[in-house]
């Protein structure tokens, strides 16, 4: 009997715990809904958001000194135009010689990009454009997200192939679809009122127990026995659990 109530508290603890976990918010790799621009680096689907501000560094491009397969240089922000020796007001600028400042080009601005989706696993991808729009002035820089959690941010660079589109792989956990519940859930609400309720129990419990009842030190913990006998309980339901229940059966008292 001791053993079936152990397991009842354990499963109640562990459901406790992740219901909490679940009605935390979310987060996911990007799925097939088309995601709607909400600013340079920033887009929402009906499920969350895509937000790549946490990565930005002000005016410093968060990325630099990325090398692609040929050895060019490209500096990179996500999020808003930089200023530094190559480009000027570039979210992504390639440099085909580092000694060179002249060498600088202007592969994309942060003012100019466009949110879609790569025909390969429907991975969002973030198009930095720039020029008029013309196909032999235009350079576009396309940025496919990559959801890891366990990654801030790394930058690959795979060069232009002839295109004038500079393709880029960015793998960071800001790359994940986030997704939040606005109000409380009905199990948030259950939480709380099962909290207010043993706050409670224990607040007019140990009221009287020490004046209406007189009793001193532990004794006024309502239940006493119950409540100090939870240890042990749960350590013999995991015991219990992980066991699958062929525990020796001379340790528990007969009814």
């Amino acid at each position: 009997m001791k053993s079936m109530v152990a397991v009842a508290l354990l499963l109640g603890f562990c459901s406790c715990r992740a219901h909490a976990f679940l009605t935390e918010s979310l987060t996911e790799s990007i799925d097939n809904e088309t995601c709607v621009k909400e600013g340079p680096c920033k887009c929402r689907t009906s499920k969350g958001i895509v937000d790549l501000n946490p990565l930005q560094n002000g005016s410093v491009p968060v990325f630099s000194w990325v090398f692609d397969g040929d050895g060019v240089l490209y500096y990179f922000n996500p999020c808003s135009d930089f200023s530094n020796d190559y480009c000027t007001d570039a979210a992504v600028c390639q440099v085909a010689n580092a000694s060179d400042h002249d060498a600088g080009i202007n592969c994309g601005k942060a003012s100019e990009t466009r949110f879609g989706r790569t025909n390969e696993y429907g991975r969002l991808y973030i198009d930095y454009m720039m020029g008029d729009g013309s196909r032999n002035k235009s350079r576009r820089s396309r940025v496919v997200c990559i959801c890891n959690q366990n990654v801030n941010g790394i930058l690959e660079a795979f060069g232009d192939e002839g295109s004038l589109q500079y393709d880029f792989t960015l793998t960071s956990k800001y790359c994940c679809l986030v997704t939040s519940t606005s109000g409380l859930s009905a199990g948030s609400i259950l939480l709380i009122i099962f909290f207010a309720f043993v706050i409670a129990y224990f607040f007019a419990g140990t009221i009287v127990m020490k004046f209406v009842k007189g009793a001193q030190g532990s004794e006024i913990v309502p239940h006493r026995d119950f409540w100090f006998a939870i240890p042990s309980l749960i350590k013999t339901g995991i015991i219990f659990v992980f066991c699958c229940g062929k525990v020796d059966k001379g340790k528990y008292s007969a009814l």
